[in-house]
Parts: structure tokens; sequence; C-alpha cells
């Protein structure tokens, strides 16, 4: 298991008592990231609530219940006349490249 993994699990675990949780707990066991943790976890489906404390920082609360998980989706970045251009049917080279490179991005940040 690799430690991202395991820091997202003690965060999992951490919230498993549906109790709120500050961010500094969530830091304590996840590290600086924690936040990119929680966001693995509602990616994966976990509904986790927050709320601002009036000291500053967030709470964090997990829900009862599970979400099916979102799919990761690839982000293609076109100029408007490309995106009317493929609307109408016509894929030109520069659409093409344009998907290539948002594939490229996607499978190098799983």
């Amino acid at each position: 298991m690799t430690e991202w993994m395991s820091k997202r699990q003690a965060i999992l675990e951490r919230l498993s008592d549906l109790q709120w949780h500050s961010w500094r707990e969530l830091n304590a066991v996840g590290g600086v990231r924690y936040g990119a943790r929680v966001l693995e976890l509602k990616r994966q489906g976990h509904i986790i609530d927050t709320k601002a404390s009036p000291t500053g920082g967030r709470y964090y609360k997990l829900a009862p219940y599970v979400n099916p998980p979102s799919q990761k989706q690839v982000r293609v970045y076109l100029r408007p006349e490309d995106v009317e251009a493929l609307i109408t049917g016509i894929v030109n080279d520069d659409v093409v490249e344009a998907c290539k490179m948002a594939l490229v991005r996607f499978r190098s940040n799983p």
C-alpha cells in the first residue's frame, strides 16, 4: 500500500465515528495534503460535509451513506471555432491534437 493510500484510510477511520472533526485533526493523521485525501474520498463516493470554524479553518463530518463513485473526466480545451466545427461533424487536426494532449495529461495524473 502506498503512503497516500494509508493517509486516505487514516482520514476515513478518523471520520468513521460520524462526528465533526477539525482540519487540525485531519492534518495530524493525513498530513498537509489532507484536503486532497478528502477529495479522493469524495470521488470514491463518501459524503463528507464541511462547515467553517468560527476561529478559522474547517470542520469535516462523514455522512452514514455512500454515493456511487464519480468518474474522472478528460478535460479538453478547444477554441470556439474548433468546437463549432466539431459540433457540425468536422474534426480538424487541431481538435485531434487537443484531444491527444488532454488524454496524455489525464493518464499522467491518476
